[in-house]
């Protein structure tokens, strides 16, 4: 038999088909990488614009609550706001005491989270008074007895129902007062990574939390007065009580700082 005729292939030919899958293994892998990069910074910026956009979310739910008169620091980088805990009636007043009837629905208030209270004007708008819940409240009495006597006293519980005998003003029946927590929105260095631009919100009774971060290094808080169309980057401490909207230019630091606009209109204003 010829060595022709025989099956197989030579230690050449082995060797080439050897050599062609190396190539062809090393070309797929170099083709693999670069779509391996891709698909992780496109995982990353998906992220972080998810973290954009949660910071966006975030600062819309808290600053809807915030009243007419409820900024108390108005700065590019953070905002500083009064929450409101509870907002009630008063419905009593003696002379040397007033009631307030707050809609707890008999739940606790956490008096210890008390920054303040304000009192609604008749133009709606809301006077604010820091004051300290625990010196607050430490005199006030719970019970809906003086209401009653005043021909009211029929809503909710009787854990409902503060009489204040120091500290609150001597508030006429039906005036609107609301209890509030301070708390803090601000931008600045990430701590979670230190290169980049991140998300902070702290309250009296919580530690800051960093809620997002590779934010765009131009995030930041604008504000309207009443009565004007434009935005200011900053409100002095004259003008905060005069803030009716607050604007959020929010974006991940790989896009745009203003990929995510929010106007936010305080409460009981258009």
């Amino acid at each position: 038999m010829r060595r022709s005729d025989r099956a197989g292939a030579s230690l050449v030919e082995m060797l080439l088909v050897l050599a062609l899958g190396g190539l062809i293994t090393a070309a797929a892998i170099s083709a693999i990488g670069p779509t391996n990069e891709l698909a992780r910074a496109a995982t990353e910026a998906t992220k972080h614009e998810d973290g954009a956009r949660s910071t966006v979310h975030l600062l819309a739910t808290d600053l809807r609550r915030v009243p007419a008169g409820g900024v108390l620091v108005a700065a590019s980088d953070s905002v500083v706001v009064a929450i409101p805990l509870a907002v009630g009636a008063a419905c009593a007043n003696d002379g040397s005491a007033v009631t307030i009837y707050f809609g707890l629905g008999g739940g606790m208030l956490d008096t210890a989270a008390v920054d303040g209270y304000a009192v609604r004007n008749a133009d709606s708008t809301w006077t604010q008074t820091t004051h300290d819940g625990g010196s607050l409240f430490s005199t006030a009495v719970q019970g809906r007895t003086p209401c009653v006597a005043s021909g009211g006293g029929a809503a909710g519980s009787e854990s409902d129902y503060y009489t204040f005998t120091a500290g609150m003003p001597l508030l006429q029946p039906a005036v609107a007062v609301l209890v509030w927590d301070r708390q803090t929105f601000r931008f600045g260095a990430s701590l979670l990574d230190s290169t980049t631009r991140g998300f902070h919100h702290a309250s009296t009774e919580t530690n800051s939390v960093e809620v997002a971060y590779a934010l765009h290094s131009l995030s930041r808080f604008q504000y309207r007065v009443t009565g004007s169309t434009t935005w200011a980057p900053a409100v002095d401490s004259v003008g905060v009580a005069s803030i009716d909207a607050i604007r959020v230019l929010a974006g991940a630091e790989s896009g745009s700082e203003t990929d995510m606009v929010r106007d936010i209109p305080l409460m009981n204003t258009q």
